[in-house]
């Protein structure tokens, strides 16, 4: 039987911390991460999952009277929790060289997808890495890119580097399908980012520092991926090649560095910077060492207060807190507001007539009412912070450690009454 990415798309799960407030200890957070742990073993094996789930609730109301709040609302501690869920002591590493490896192959029983990584010589799996995805030029193998195109020592020391593989068609390059028949972009990257055997099992990884570097005829499915899921990514790098066209308004919370660059880079950053979100640079003669500096001041905005979400088909349909559904006909487009200092979250768009919207205490205060305005009929009610629901995030990979929700509600988005063009 044919591998599903579906069966594949298990959490997401690395070292990435939002500066959000932690109040537990290290010791606490191992013994929750080994709970979780226990829990996702058994939902994986289907096996003793009830006894799971009671052993975690009971570690939850220990460390509930022991901070003297709800654990879930400790956002960044459940964060250090999930990462404590999984021993990277055990990762199979090989450090200080371009190491070639290969996984099951989704698209055949009998094929393996191939990829490289650079691990760097120091390497400690108690320290969490940025991490540089990394789609080869056309015709380059990926040991090649890593040895011929990533070679600054200091970026080297301080980062794990993976170079994904690109289909033989082009054609399949920026495919939007994952691709159950076919090699295609979408189902390399997302195999190796956080399927089975993806780097986030093995390496101790950073998930707020996780960057697409495309290089040469890669730059514009770097681009494309990072439209498509832009609450994955810490940026975009592109080196040495020109864009493609995209939708620049998917980019308001993801930040872009084309070096060596064309024409269609400086139309991006043009039109990036008419949108007023001013975080694309574009430097003629960037080389490493200026990827590298503009790496070490960028990190996912996990948690942003605005979002705007331009939907596609197959995707994108989500962005960070908002998710949405579109069949692909006329226009759509989502802009959404979080202020937890008022409790309210604030929806505007059209095309789309229902939103699903995800919550946790960074964004609003869940001890009391959230009011939610949609083209501006409002609703309030309590959204009580839910461990099943928590969990379930978890184990799809929609809760990831520096992004973790522990609700969700849908919510009705009526017609705009009036001004359509508000919010874009």
């Amino acid at each position: 039987m044919k591998r599903s990415l579906l069966l594949l798309s298990i959490a997401f799960v690395a070292a990435a911390f939002a500066p959000v407030e932690e109040v537990l200890k290290p010791a606490d957070h191992a013994a929750l991460g080994k709970s979780i742990q226990a829990w996702v073993k058994a939902s994986n094996e289907n096996k003793g999952i009830s006894k799971a789930y009671e052993e975690l609730a009971k570690e939850i109301e220990k460390l509930d009277k022991k901070a003297k709040r709800n654990t879930l609302a400790l956002t960044g501690d459940l964060g250090r929790a999930v990462w404590a869920s999984y021993d990277y002591s055990k990762g199979r590493v090989v450090k200080g060289k371009v190491h070639k490896d290969t996984v099951p192959a989704y698209w055949d029983d009998k094929a393996k997808l191939e990829y490289a990584v650079w691990t760097p010589a120091k390497y400690d799996p108690r320290q969490a890495y940025p991490l540089l995805v990394c789609f080869p030029d056309k015709g380059q193998k990926p040991e090649q890119h890593l040895m011929e195109d990533w070679m600054d020592p200091g970026l080297r020391e301080k980062a794990v580097l993976l170079c994904i593989p690109l289909p033989e068609n082009e054609a399949d390059w920026n495919d939007a399908d994952a691709g159950a028949s076919k090699p295609t972009g979408t189902g390399n990257l997302f195999t190796l980012l956080n399927g089975p055997e993806a780097i986030t099992r093995s390496h101790a990884i950073d998930f707020d520092k996780i960057f697409l570097c495309g290089r040469g005829q890669s730059v514009g499915t770097a681009l494309v991926f990072g439209s498509r899921f832009p609450d994955r990514f810490a940026g975009i790098i592109g080196r040495a090649g020109d864009t493609l066209a995209v939708t620049n308004e998917n980019f308001r919370n993801l930040p872009t560095l084309f070096c060596g660059a064309g024409a269609n880079a400086t139309a991006f950053l043009d039109a990036n910077d008419k949108l007023g979100y001013k975080n694309c640079t574009v430097k003629a003669d960037g080389n490493e060492a200026d990827v590298w500096a503009w790496i070490g001041v960028q990190k996912r905005a996990a948690n942003p207060t605005e979002i705007v979400l331009w939907p596609g088909v197959p995707s994108p349909k989500r962005a960070y807190w908002i998710e949405t559904s579109w069949d692909g006909q006329g226009t759509a487009w989502i802009k959404a507001t979080a202020d937890r200092a008022t409790n309210t979250v604030t929806v505007t768009g059209e095309g789309v007539t229902k939103v699903t919207l995800y919550m946790n205490d960074v964004l609003l205060d869940l001890d009391k009412p959230v009011k939610v305005v949609c083209n501006g009929v409002e609703s309030n009610s309590t959204i009580p912070r839910n461990l099943e629901r928590t969990m379930g995030l978890i184990y799809k990979g929609r809760n990831d450690p520096g992004k973790i929700y522990v609700n969700f509600k849908e919510y009705d988005l009526p017609p705009p009454k009036k001004d359509k063009e508000a919010g874009k």
